[in-house]
């Protein structure tokens, strides 16, 4: 994991910014923020989650991520980040179905259908904290998923470090492996930029860019800021297309209509 403890970083990050200690809780959302941005720009191995199975009843065309933090254990401050891939398991067979974006998904699927459908599903996609199925599975399915995670923000109260060793805790390190460099970088943009201090900001943002080119030339301060995608992740990313199965866009399927009126979408 990463080389410095949180407390060790956080004075670094307030020793970069002239000793001031006037605002520590500033300070801490500053350094989430920055690995957050780090985490966004760049797949990095330690953020990748190992593979879990999540098992779907009959007639179930979603699903909600929830379900695999439970399946994997993880801490309720760990959010899922990116889907990879989904696998269809049906004892020793195998296979892929293929993820759309949200814009895709409007184009294949049918908001108009009254036609109950049910096989087995060819499509998913992500929208905000759920997963959605085309076609309704007919039988119980189980699934397996590949993801990465956010990392781990730092747990803290009014500015003052949460005592321990847990993740995000004053003694643990960061989920990014020696990568403190680039936190502390990441944290005084993020500082910076939220103070209004725009020069500065852009500042260390060249400074950021310079470090492990992380980002390219062609995305300034203020584009990823705004979202626009650099790499994967984020509303308007390319994530989460995967290799098609056999007939998954034949152009032949019809939805199931009751995915419009799932309660919480």
């Amino acid at each position: 994991m990463g080389v410095l403890t949180n407390t060790e970083l956080l004075a670094l990050v307030r020793a970069g910014l002239g000793g001031r200690s006037d605002n520590d809780t500033l300070l801490i959302q500053s350094i989430n923020m920055g690995q957050q941005l780090i985490a966004r720009l760049t797949d990095y191995d330690e953020l990748q989650a190992l593979p879990i199975n999540v098992t779907l009843t009959a007639d179930q065309n979603y699903f909600d991520l929830s379900d695999i933090i439970t399946a994997g254990s993880h801490q309720s401050y760990n959010r899922v980040h990116k889907i990879y891939s989904f696998t269809i398991i049906s004892g020793s067979s195998y296979r892929p179905i293929q993820g759309l974006t949200r814009k895709q998904w409007e184009k294949k699927v049918p908001s108009d259908s009254n036609t109950d459908t049910t096989s087995t599903p060819t499509l998913y996609t992500r929208i905000k904290d759920r997963i959605y199925l085309y076609s309704t599975p007919s039988s119980a399915f189980e699934l397996r998923c590949a993801y990465s995670l956010w990392p781990t923000d730092l747990q803290h109260s009014s500015g003052v470090l949460t005592t321990g060793t847990d993740p995000g805790q004053a003694s643990a390190t960061s989920d990014l492996e020696e990568k403190d460099d680039l936190i502390l970088t990441s944290s005084k943009l993020y500082f910076y930029l939220l103070n209004g201090n725009e020069d500065k900001a852009n500042y260390f943002w060249s400074v950021f860019n310079s470090h492990n080119n992380l980002a390219t030339e062609d995305y300034r301060l203020e584009d990823v800021m705004n979202g626009i995608p650099s790499g994967g992740g984020g509303a308007n990313s390319k994530e989460q297309v995967d290799a098609p199965s056999a007939g998954a866009l034949s152009g032949t399927d019809s939805w199931d209509g009751s995915y419009r009126s799932t309660p919480g979408f």
